[in-house]
C-alpha cells in the first residue's frame, strides 16, 4: 500500500515530522509495516495514535516508518561574499 500526496510548499533546512492518516476497515488493513533491518532493533522514532493518546511505535526498540520525499532543490543566488 502507498499513500501519495502532493504538497505545494518550500521547506527550509530543519527538522520536520511527517503526519499522515490512512483509513480503512477489516483484517486486511490498511497497515504501515515498520522499517526492518536484520540485527537492528531501533529503526526510528515513529509514534501512533491509538484512539486515545500518542504512543511510541515499539517492537523490541522504537520503530521507524518508511517514507519517500521527492522534490526539487531550488538554487539560491549568491548576493555577496567577503574574502579574508
Amino acid at each position: 500500500m502507498a499513500d501519495v500526496v502532493t504538497v505545494g510548499t518550500n521547506l527550509m533546512a530543519g527538522t520536520y515530522w511527517l503526519d499522515w492518516q490512512t483509513g480503512g476497515s477489516g483484517a486486511s488493513g490498511p497497515w504501515a509495516p515498520p522499517i526492518s533491518m536484520l540485527g537492528v532493533t531501533t529503526t526510528g522514532n515513529a509514534i501512533q495514535f491509538d484512539g486515545a493518546s500518542w504512543t511510541a511505535l515499539v517492537d523490541v526498540g522504537t520503530q521507524g516508518l518508511p517514507f519517500v520525499i521527492e522534490g526539487v532543490v531550488v538554487p539560491v543566488e549568491l548576493q555577496s561574499f567577503d574574502i579574508e
